[in-house]
């Protein structure tokens, strides 16, 4: 059973919202999240504004009771329970917007699945508390047909906690910096071009295919777009990866060689 009441106060430049959710569940009880979103606007162009949250996860039934080669389920677990407190501010003028903000979050029980280097099972388990804070900065500038948009971003996370000489699949694999830089510029009145370019260094452990566990190394791509468009009919061939970057992703997935994709879409 889910319940839940939301209000929402406009008193001229400040907004306020506040929301209380509740959800009863038979093996868990009664739990609940709320959320406080507050903001004030300076004038049309700037906005400060301030949220505190707490979230709610109840373990799945693949985390309560699912068993295989590879996995052992724990029917032990907590649900996960966090509170998120955000501040930050946007600006927007003309062709123009900018945008920051940082973060602080604590999580108690935090559901993940780990291992260790000596055994292939992943098992389930409750973090008892794992606290994160970070923040990201973006600007963003809207031009003519040599640069229809262009936007850069960087985001930082950092937690107080690592894995140990375990190997974490969900919590504690983590991106800490990452950087995107993004172009787009026309080429003819109906083609267009993207050029994205990312910088990710990810924290962490995978385990590689000799067996051993290595820690994430930083990498940067570069992706390309081009779009063709004339009255209902879309066309768009897209490379991933023209540098061949081979780095292993989130999960230690790897990934190797650049990919094109090429489609078409026509609007009746």
């Amino acid at each position: 059973m889910q319940y839940f009441a939301e209000q929402t106060i406009y008193l001229q430049a400040f907004t306020a919202s506040v929301g209380v959710s509740g959800n009863y569940n038979t093996q868990f009880g009664n739990r609940y999240s709320y959320g406080l979103n507050t903001s004030y606007a300076f004038n049309t162009y700037a906005q400060v504004f301030a949220n505190i949250n707490k979230s709610l996860r109840l373990p799945t039934f693949t985390d309560l009771y699912y068993k295989s080669a590879t996995q052992e389920s724990n029917p032990s677990l907590k649900p996960e329970e966090a509170i998120t407190a955000e501040i930050g501010a946007k600006y927007t003028k003309q062709a123009w917007q900018w945008n920051a903000n940082a973060f602080y979050r604590i999580a108690n029980n935090s559901i993940d699945w780990v291992r260790s280097l000596e055994t292939e099972k992943w098992k389930s388990m409750n973090h008892t508390r794992i606290d994160a804070m970070g923040g990201e900065i973006a600007a963003a500038y809207t031009g003519g047909f040599w640069a229809k948009n262009i936007q850069a971003s960087y985001a930082y996370v950092l937690l107080n906690k690592d894995a140990g000489e375990l190997i974490s699949k969900y919590a504690l694999d983590y991106l800490q910096h990452k950087i995107n830089l993004q172009y787009v510029h026309g080429i003819s009145k109906q083609v267009d071009a993207s050029w994205v370019v990312s910088y990710q260094d990810r924290k962490g452990n995978y385990v590689n295919k000799n067996g051993n566990k290595v820690a994430y190394t930083p990498f940067a791509t570069i992706d390309t777009r081009i779009n063709w468009q004339q009255n209902n009919t879309k066309m768009y061939a897209e490379i991933s990866n023209i540098l061949n970057q081979h780095y292993y992703d989130y999960g230690g997935v790897p990934i190797a060689g650049r990919m094109l994709k090429v489609g078409i879409a026509v609007q009746l």
